[in-house]
């Protein structure tokens, strides 16, 4: 075998191993995340929501707790607090 194809046959056995990789690293990077917090405060004043490409719903209720809740996919490495 000459040189050159041992050469190109090297590159494909790269390529295809990153292929791989980034494959597996895509489908692993996003995690379904769900939480619920409830607050006994039931005088507000203002409401102030942080949200990246998501929606937000303000929904009227009559109980004594105020319920936040949310859900949605995140990025696995992704510090939450």
């Amino acid at each position: 075998m000459s040189l050159k194809k041992i050469a190109i046959i090297g590159i494909f056995v790269l390529l295809a191993g990153a292929a791989i990789n980034i494959i597996l690293n895509v489908t692993d990077t996003f995690v379904k995340k769900s939480d619920e917090i409830v607050i006994e405060e039931t005088d507000f004043s203002k409401i102030e929501v942080l949200a990246d490409n998501a929606a937000v719903e303000l929904l009227p209720s009559k109980e004594n707790k105020t319920m936040v809740s949310f859900s949605g996919k995140m990025k696995k490495k992704l510090n939450y607090h």
